[in-house]
This record gives C-alpha cells, structure tokens and sequence, in this order.
C-alpha cells in the first residue's frame, strides 16, 4: 500500500537523481538537457516558471481523450471561451476595452455558478498539459482563476467578494505580455531576464488603467501585490503580513502551484504531492490557513491523476474523499493486462477496504 511516506520519499529520490544527472552532464562538458536539469527552488513565486511548453496536448486531444472522465461539453465549452476572453484582455491594445472587462466578469459568474454545483468539473482540465496558444499566459490564468475561487469559498467568501477574487484572477498576469521576448525562451530565466520580468506587476497595474475607468479599486492593488510574500521575500515592494491583499495572497499561492504542476521547456511538471511538499518548505511566504485550504482542497491524491491500484488496473481520480485521503474516488480506464476499458468503472476506495492505490502513474507511461 502506498504510504505518504512513500510518496515523500518517491518525490527525493526522483530529484537526487535528476540532480545526479546534470552534474554528470556538466562533468563530461555536455549542456544537460530539459530532463536532467536540476530544479532549483520554485522560483520564489513561479514567475520564472512562465515559459512556453514545448509539447502541449492539442485541442481535440483534450476533448477526445481516452485520460478524461466524460467531460460534459457544456464544461469544456466554458472553459476554452474563458481561455479565449483572457487571450483578448492580454493581446488588446485597441478600442472595446471595457467590454472585454464586463466579458472577463461573465466568465467569472459562470466559473462560479460551476463551482457552486460541483467543484471537480473543471479539475480534469485544470491539470491537463496546456493546449490553447500560449497557454503559459493565457490557460494558466484561466487555471488560477477557477482555483483561487475554490480557495475563496472554502473560505466562506460571499458572491460579491468570489466575483472580485475570480476578476483578480484571471487578470493577475496583464502585464506579463509586455515581457513575451523574455518569457517566451525555452531556457531558464538568468538574472538579468528575472529582474526585468519582475516589473510585469505595476506594468500590469498601468495595462489596467487602460481598460476600465470604473473597475474596482481592489483589483490594482491585487496584481501589484500578487507576487509579495508573507515573510517579505517578494517583490515589488518586499511587502510582508497584513500589507498584503487577502486576495493577492490567495492568487499568489495558487499561482505558484498552477506553475509547479505544469511542464516547463526545462523540467517536466510536478505531481500534485511533489507540489504541496514545495509549498510546505516555503510555508513562511504563504497563508497558512489559505495553504490549508489548497491542500485539503486537492488532496493527496489530486483529481486527474493517473493511479495504479493493487489489482494492477490503472484509473484516474474523479473525487476526492477528504476524511480518507488515501482513498479517493477512481475512473478504472484499463485493466490489469493494461487494455483500455471500452466502458470505465468507478471505484470508491473509501468502501472498498481490499482495494487501494500502490503507485502513481504518469501519462507518458500510460501511453
């Protein structure tokens, strides 16, 4: 049976050994390719994690998928128009500004109404590869947009303060298109490129202004503020604590985990565990009740992950069970010959006490 422990350890000995890799790879004189480069520390917010992804699934990928559990159309459908209204915000220099504003606010009522029914729907989505253009920018903020909502009702946030954390969301990242010379390189950000990039925030906030005279105050403060950190190791201003927006909090954190669990040109993305423990280890810079919610929210074993289960057939995990982590809900796909199942069945582990996961598994290994 696979241990917490376990994955712990899983996630150590994979990173020794990428680690390994590389310095073996700069002993003989060779440049160490994306899979072996050693991760450094995340970045200390994810903004160097904003790069393009080099093999992102396409779009009939993600609708047809054998990985997915029945996506309902209506779900896709909302999601890839929520990608479209942010590709508009974060290319539009011209006139119409202040619809494309009130069109980013009715995606955001639609997310929520979502989320209000079911919380898991856009999960399968969530952790797919991106697939639209430049989903570094625009998928990513459509990703952090649906989380920080469930983080902000987890909270107990009421309809109107949801609406204008969901709005902060999927605009936090306006002023990183000002930067695509910089962002769009398959190679690690060096300094130089990291300083520049750091001034994306209040170029975001001057973006903004160009939009909407009547938008709310709140929101300015939060893209300026998204990438502080408790502790004060952030940036613009090394704010720390109470000088930070409750809002940029929750966006900051759930941006830095969006980032982390998304392949990068130079590291293949995380799993949802490995994520968590390098949230943990910063847990300074982070609410601590708002890191809570994102862990209790995506479980150990988070939804969309591939699982091996003692009867050797592999699913994906469709619910979480948040009194038993250990035991989520599972899409069965294929059987333990590894034949995809023509008709998927749902196990629930939290009642079916012989049965339990032994590995996780990746997509790459999977097909």
């Amino acid at each position: 049976m696979l241990k917490i422990s376990d994955i712990l350890k899983k996630s150590k000995t994979k990173q020794n050994k990428k680690e390994k890799a590389a310095e073996n790879g700069r002993t003989e004189g060779k440049n160490p390719t994306p899979e072996t480069l050693p991760r450094r520390q995340i970045d200390k917010d994810a903004e160097k994690a904003h790069e393009p992804v080099k093999h992102a699934a396409s779009a009939e990928e993600v609708e047809g998928s054998d990985q997915l559990i029945s996506l309902n159309k209506e779900i896709v459908d909302i999601y890839r128009n929520a990608i479209e209204v942010t590709k508009d915000i974060m290319s539009s220099f011209g006139d119409g500004k202040s619809k494309l504003i009130q069109h980013a606010s009715e995606v955001v009522e639609e997310i929520i109404g979502v989320l209000r029914n079911d919380a898991n729907k856009f999960m399968l989505l969530f952790y797919q590869e991106y697939f639209a253009e430049k989903g570094y920018l625009y998928q990513h903020a459509v990703n952090v947009c649906i989380l920080s909502l469930r983080i902000g009702m987890r909270s107990d946030y009421d309809h109107k303060r949801l609406a204008l954390l969901g709005l902060a969301a999927l605009l936090h990242d306006i002023g990183l298109p000002k930067f695509d010379r910089i962002i769009s390189q398959p190679r690690r950000f060096d300094e130089q490129d990291y300083e520049e990039v750091k001034k994306h925030p209040l170029v975001g906030q001057d973006v903004l202004k160009k939009f909407a005279e009547n938008i709310d105050l709140e929101i300015f403060e939060v893209i300026r503020q998204e990438h502080e950190r408790l502790n004060g190791t952030g940036y613009p201003y090394g704010l720390k604590a109470d000088a930070i927006s409750e809002y940029a909090k929750i966006i900051g954190l759930v941006d830095t985990y969006e980032a982390m669990v998304h392949s990068r040109p130079y590291r293949s993305r995380l799993e949802g565990m490995e994520a968590m423990k390098e949230l943990v280890k910063q847990k300074d810079a982070f609410d601590r009740n708002f890191l809570k919610h994102l862990i209790n929210d995506m479980g150990i074993f988070c939804v969309g992950l591939f699982v091996e289960l003692n009867t050797k057939e592999i699913g994906v995990v469709a619910k979480q069970n948040i009194k038993m982590p250990l035991r989520p809900l599972v899409n069965i796909t294929h059987d333990a010959e590894g034949h995809k199942l023509e008709k998927q069945k749902i196990v629930d582990l939290a009642r079916n006490c012989s049965i339990y996961i032994k590995n996780t598994v990746s997509i790459q290994d999977l097909k």
